[in-house]
C-alpha cells in the first residue's frame, strides 16, 4: 500500500493505520536511512533526496515501496508498475492442425478432395520490447502443426538508467491467437452401386493461443 497524500504521517510504526514510514519501507526510524532510496510515488518511479540533501516528512506523501509482482497479461493496454527490473516471457500462438483426410472405400485410399492444412498461429508482443512468432499450420492429416516461438527479455527502469518502459506508462500487449484447424477431406463410402461423396472427415484441431508473462522487482 502507499502512504497517504495528506494528513499526518510518522516515522515510527503505528499499527495498521497506513501512515507509518517505517511500516511501509522498513529502513528504520532514522530519516537519514531513506536518503537516495528508490520508491514509487503515485504510480511512477521516485527517488528520495540523495545523501547530503535535506529530507522531510513531506517527501513521503504518496510514496510506496517497490514490492514486485508477477502476472499473465491479456491483449490490451497494460499500465507498467513501479519496478527496478522487469522480465517478460512470451510465446506466439500455436498453428492449427491439418484437417483429417477423407476415405475412399472403393480403392481404400485417402481422399484429399476439399482438404486444407491448418492456419499458422499469430505472434505475441510485449509492447515494442519483445515479440514471438506463431507456429506453422499443420500440413498433413490431423496434425503437423508447429508450436509458437518463445522469447525472453529483461529491462531496467529508465529512471535507473535502463531501457525498459517507464513506470506509469501504458504499453500494448498482444496475445497471439492459435491458428484455425484445416478442413477435412471428402469421404466416399460404398453405397450399393459404388462409392459416392458423402460428408467430410473431421477438421483439424485449432492451435492454443500464446501468452505474455511478466514479473518485476
Amino acid at each position: 500500500m502507499s502512504l497517504p497524500n495528506s494528513g499526518y504521517i510518522q516515522l515510527g510504526t503505528d499499527g495498521s493505520t497506513g501512515r507509518s514510514i517505517n511500516s511501509e519501507f522498513g529502513y528504520g526510524n532514522d530519516m537519514q536511512s531513506y536518503l537516495g532510496v528508490y520508491a514509487g510515488k503515485n504510480g511512477v518511479a521516485y527517488r528520495f533526496p540523495s545523501s547530503g540533501n535535506q529530507i522531510a516528512a513531506n517527501d513521503f506523501y504518496g510514496t510506496s515501496r517497490i514490492s514486485g509482482g508477477a502476472t499473465y497479461l491479456g491483449t490490451g493496454y497494460w499500465t507498467v508498475p513501479v519496478y527496478n527490473t522487469i522480465y517478460a516471457t512470451i510465446q506466439g500462438g500455436n498453428g492449427g492442425q491439418g484437417g483429417n483426410y477423407g476415405f475412399n472405400a472403393c480403392n481404400s485410399t485417402a481422399s484429399t478432395q476439399d482438404w486444407t492444412g491448418g492456419n499458422a498461429g499469430n505472434a505475441s508482443y510485449f509492447g515494442g520490447y519483445l515479440g514471438a512468432g506463431g507456429g506453422n499450420g499443420g500440413n498433413n492429416s490431423g496434425g503437423g502443426a508447429g508450436s509458437g516461438a518463445t522469447a525472453n527479455g529483461g529491462w531496467t527502469n529508465p529512471f535507473l538508467g535502463g531501457s525498459g518502459p517507464a513506470s506509469g506508462s501504458q504499453i500494448y500487449i498482444t496475445i497471439g491467437n492459435g491458428g484455425n484447424g484445416g478442413h477435412g477431406g471428402v469421404n466416399y463410402p460404398f453405397l450399393v452401386y459404388g462409392c459416392f461423396p458423402l460428408g467430410d472427415a473431421g477438421p483439424g484441431a485449432a492451435g492454443n493461443a500464446g501468452y505474455v508473462y511478466v514479473s518485476w522487482s
